[in-house]
């Protein structure tokens, strides 16, 4: 749902058919509430980019958030701490259950023998989360030594990516099933009279991967740009960005980096 966002669509007819994202106060399980504080501040900060940028239409992106709210006050560097502290948590359990130290640990699901493969799943797409909001935060500031962290923080994601992969299937395995209603496409329609009468057709699971594997490539691609020392070096690795599709998010923070203050980077 979040990467159907990315493309345009508006945020009630994708990231907000989980209900999970409508209060975050009545959550418990703490690191499902830092999950949904990174998806929500990274959906804020993507839409806040994407209409500073004025690149599409309208129509094109949809960023209305209707009577919803995006943690707009929180700030991103909050977050990002909140889901260091999570990790180091997962990091620990992790831990002590490889060394059998297993009276120590709440399990995170039914099953003991699988909690190992369950926290590390979990803690793949935490990372994954971070290391994407991190990595847009700063080339938001567009330094040379803000953009070397960049670097870094899109190849953690990337790593997180593939680590995703190499658990899904481990982490469907463990027993945790989607509570029934979790993810309702009608639910803005039957709470807001002005919410879009239609539903859209989600990316499953593999699409929303290599949606982000994209992003993240093309993330790699901007950092090594001031590496270039000639306009034509540069314009050569333009052409794939003015694409009739292009990916809305690449090309806002293409836009963010070349033009910054009304000034040619």
């Amino acid at each position: 749902a979040e990467m159907s966002f990315y493309q345009g669509n508006n945020l009630l007819q994708t990231v907000f058919t989980c209900l999970y994202l409508h209060d975050l106060t009545r959550l418990q399980n703490p690191y499902l509430i830092v999950y949904c504080y990174l998806t929500l501040k990274l959906c804020s900060f993507i839409r806040s980019m994407v209409q500073s940028t004025d690149i599409v239409d309208e129509e094109d992106f949809n960023g209305i958030i209707y009577s919803f709210r995006l943690p707009d006050g929180i700030k991103e560097d909050d977050v990002i701490r909140m889901s260091i502290l999570a990790e180091n948590e997962l990091t620990q359990k992790i831990s002590k259950a490889k060394g059998k130290q297993l009276d120590d640990v709440t399990p995170l699901q039914d099953d003991p023998e699988k909690e190992i493969e369950y926290c590390e799943a979990l803690l793949a797409r935490l990372q994954l989360k971070r290391g994407l909001l991190n990595a847009q935060v700063q080339f938001e500031k567009n330094t040379k030594k803000s953009l070397a962290t960049a670097k870094k923080a899109t190849m953690f994601a990337k790593l997180q990516c593939k680590r995703i992969l190499e658990t899904h299937e481990s982490f469907a395995a463990a027993g945790v099933a989607t509570p029934d209603g979790i993810f309702d496409p009608t639910v803005t329609r039957r709470i807001l009279f002005h919410a879009p009468p239609n539903t859209i057709s989600l990316p499953d699971f593999a699409e929303a991967m290599q949606q982000v594997d994209s992003i993240l490539k093309d993330m790699l691609s901007f950092v090594v740009w001031p590496e270039y020392e000639t306009i034509p070096a540069l314009l050569e690795n333009l052409v794939k960005f003015s694409d009739t599709e292009p990916s809305i998010v690449s090309r806002s923070r293409l836009y963010r980096m070349l033009l910054s203050n009304n000034k040619i980077w």
